[in-house]
C-alpha cells in the first residue's frame, strides 16, 4: 500500500543531516550480488576515526542515474521492486517509464518504451502481472509486453490495489484532467483481464485509499474532506456504504491478514499540533476500537505482520523540534497485546520523498527515495551503535568474517596502515599485518583468506593473506602499475578488481593465487570498484545478525 498523496496537517521536509548524508553517499555501491536475505547489522567508520557496528542506518543506493526514480513497489515475495523512471533534462520532462529490478540493485529492466507517463504499478498477488495507471489504468505481464488497457477515458487512477485472487483491482480515481477540476475522487473496482468497470460511489466527498478484505467481499476505505475523513466499507460488488468511523480525522486503513480487525491513523477533530494522529484498531463490525500507540507527530501507512498480531507504521519524529530542521521517519511494530512490545525497527532520515517508500510483506526493509534515487535499507530490532575500536588510532575499512563473527580492518596504530582482526564483540583485537608500508581495503573471501592493497613493494598492489596471518603473498607483482578494490566472488576462488594500466583504470579477474588474469573491460572512462565491495570500503554488511558488541579494543 502506497502512501496516500492527499494533503495533511504534516511538518514541512528539511534538508537531511550530514550524518546521513555521509553514511547514504558512502553506501552508493554496497550492496552484495545476489544477497536478497539483507542482514540487519552494519560495521561503519564513524567520523572519528573507529569501527562501529548499528543496526537501523544500513541504506544501500540501488540506483545511480541523472533520471528521478520514485514509487517503488515490491513484488509479493520481497525479492524485486518496479519503480517509475522519468526522464529529464534540464527542466524538460522527456516521460515516465517502469523499470524492474532485483532487491539487491542488480538485474535492471526497462518494462516499459511508450507514449505513456507510467506510475502507481502495483504487482498481482501471484507476482506474474504488473498494474499501472497511466491516464487510465493498464495491466501487463511482469517481464514486460504490451499492456492490456482496462478503462478508457482518461480516468486518472490512484492507489491501485489488487484484490486477494488477484482477479480485481480497485481504485480511486479523478475523472477529470486535473485534481483541482474535480468535486471530488470516486471509488471503482475493474475485473482483470476483462475491464468491467464498477463505480461504487458517487458523491461530493473524497473516497480513496481502498484496502480489501482478505476473503475480497468488501472494501474499507476514506470519505470525506482530508482534515476529518471518515471510514466506510462497502461491497466490492456493488452496493450501499457503511459508516466505520465517523468522528474525527481516520485515514490509512489496513484490513488484518485473519480479517479481525482495521487498523487505521486516527487525527485529533480539529487540531493541528505537531502530536495530533495515533495507531487505531477496530473490528469490521464497529467494535472494540482500541488506540495501540500515544498521540505523535504523524503517523503514516499501517501494514499487518503476517500473523495479525502486529502493525508495523511509520512515524516522523523531530528530534529537537522545528530548530533543527524536519523531521526524519521511523519504523515501529506495535504488538495488539495490551503489555505487548512498542519495537523500533529504524529510520531514514528527513531527506526522502513521503510519498515514495515501501515495505515488503515482510516489513524486513524499506525501500524509498531521495531526490533521484533509490535506496534499500533492512529494519531491525536494534538500533544502538555499538563502538568496537578505541578512539585515539584511526580504523576504517571494516569486513565480516564469512561467518559472521570477526571482523578485519585497517588501523593506523603506527604512523601506518596494517590490517587488524577483532571479534563481533569488539574482544581480542590483533594485527594481521605488520609491515611498515600502507595495508588496507581488506576483503574476506568465503574460504576465509583476505585480500587487501599495499604499496609496501613501492606501488599499489594486491596480497592475499590467511585468516590466521600465514600465508602472506603478492598476488599481483606488477611493480609499475597499480592495483585496487578487491572483491572475491561467492565462493572466494576468484578476485575482480581494478587495474591501472596506460593512465587509464579497467576491471580485471584473477583466481585466488594470482593466476590465470583475465580484463573484463577496454574503454576510456574509468571503471572501478567491481561488485561485492563499497566505495572506499568504509562499511560492511553481516552475514549474520546475531551477536551484540560488548567491549572495545
Amino acid at each position: 500500500m502506497n502512501p496516500p498523496t492527499r494533503s495533511r496537517p504534516v511538518p514541512l521536509l528539511f534538508a537531511a543531516c550530514l550524518a546521513l548524508l555521509a553514511v547514504l553517499g558512502l553506501a552508493a555501491d554496497g550492496r552484495a550480488a545476489n544477497d536478497t536475505r539483507l542482514p540487519s547489522t552494519l560495521a561503519y567508520a564513524d567520523s572519528t576515526g573507529n569501527i562501529a557496528l548499528i543496526s537501523d542506518s544500513n541504506s544501500n543506493r540501488l540506483t545511480e542515474n541523472w533520471k528521478v526514480d520514485n514509487t517503488p513497489a515490491w513484488s509479493p515475495n520481497g525479492q524485486q521492486l518496479v519503480f517509475a523512471r522519468l526522464f529529464v533534462t534540464g527542466d524538460v520532462e522527456h516521460g515516465r517509464e517502469l523499470f524492474r529490478m532485483n532487491a539487491d540493485g542488480s538485474g535492471l529492466q526497462r518494462l516499459t518504451d511508450n507514449d505513456l507517463s507510467e506510475s502507481w504499478p502495483a504487482w498481482s498477488p501471484d507476482g506474474a502481472r504488473l498494474a499501472f495507471a497511466a491516464g487510465d489504468l493498464y495491466v501487463m505481464p511482469i517481464g514486460g509486453g504490451a499492456p492490456l488497457q482496462l478503462t478508457s477515458g482518461g480516468l486518472n487512477p490512484q492507489n491501485l490495489v489488487w484484490s486477494p485472487e488477484g482477479a480485481r483491482l480497485a481504485f480511486n480515481s479523478w475523472p477529470c484532467p486535473g485534481q483541482e477540476e474535480c468535486a471530488a475522487a470516486e471509488l471503482y473496482v475493474v475485473t482483470v483481464p476483462g475491464g468491467q468497470l464498477t463505480r461504487l460511489t458517487n458523491n461530493a466527498a473524497y473516497d480513496g485509499d481502498p484496502a480489501w478484505s482478505p476473503d475480497g467481499a468488501r472494501l474499507v476505505y476514506e470519505s470525506g474532506p482530508a482534515d476529518s475523513t471518515d471510514l466506510h466499507l462497502i461491497p466490492a460488488a456493488g452496493g450501499t456504504p457503511t459508516a466505520l468511523m465517523t468522528t474525527a480525522a481516520n485515514t490509512d486503513p489496513a484490513w488484518s491478514p485473519d480479517g479481525a480487525f482495521i487498523a487505521y491513523v486516527r487525527g485529533k477533530e480539529s487540531d493541528y499540533t505537531y502530536y495530533s494522529f495515533y495507531l487505531m484498531i477496530i473490528r469490521p463490525d464497529g467494535s472494540n476500537a482500541r488506540q495501540l500507540s500515544h498521540p505523535d507527530e504523524v503517523i503514516i501507512n499501517p501494514i499487518w505482520s503476517a500473523d495479525s498480531q502486529s502493525v508495523i507504521i511509520g512515524k516522523h519524529v523531530t528530534p529537537c523540534g522545528l530548530s533543527c530542521g524536519g523531521p526524519d521517519l521511523y519504523f515501529y511494530r506495535i504488538s495488539l497485546a495490551p503489555d505487548g512490545p512498542f519495537d523500533h525497527l529504524g529510520s531514514i532520515g528527513s531527506d526522502f520523498d513521503t510519498t515514495s517508500y515501501a515495505l515488503p510483506l515482510s516489513a524486513d526493509r524499506v525501500v524509498f527515495a531521495t531526490g533521484s534515487y533509490l535506496y534499500l535499507q533492512p529494519l531491525s530490532l536494534s538500533g544502538l551503535k555499538v563502538p568496537l575500536t578505541s578512539y585515539i588510532p584511526v580504523n576504517g575499512d571494516p569486513t565480516w568474517s564469512p561467518d559472521g563473527a570477526r571482523l578485519a580492518f585497517s588501523s593506523q596504530r603506527d604512523f601506518n596502515y596494517n590490517i587488524h582482526v577483532i571479534d563481533a564483540d569488539g574482544a581480542n583485537r590483533h594485527a594481521l599485518t605488520t609491515h611498515p608500508g600502507n595495508d588496507w581495503n581488506p576483503t574476506w573471501s568465503a574460504a576465509n583468506r583476505i585480500a587487501f592493497t599495499s604499496n609496501r613493494d613501492g606501488n599499489w598492489e594486491l596480497y592475499g593473506i590467511n585468516a590466521d596471518g600465514s600465508g602472506q603473498t603478492n598476488l599481483t607483482r606488477t611493480p609499475t602499475i597499480a592495483e585496487a578494490d578487491p572483491a572475491w566472488s561467492p565462493n572466494g576462488r576468484r578476485l575482480a578488481f581494478a587495474r591501472q594500466e596506460g593512465g587509464n583504470w579497467d576491471i580485471y579477474l584473477m583466481n585466488a593465487d594470482g593466476s590465470g588474469v583475465t580484463r573484463l573491460t577496454s574503454h576510456t572512462a574509468a571503471d572501478r570498484t567491481p561488485p561485492g565491495r563499497p566505495t572506499a570500503r568504509a562499511f560492511s554488511l553481516r552475514p549474520t545478525a546475531t551477536a551484540t558488541a560488548k567491549s572495545t579494543s
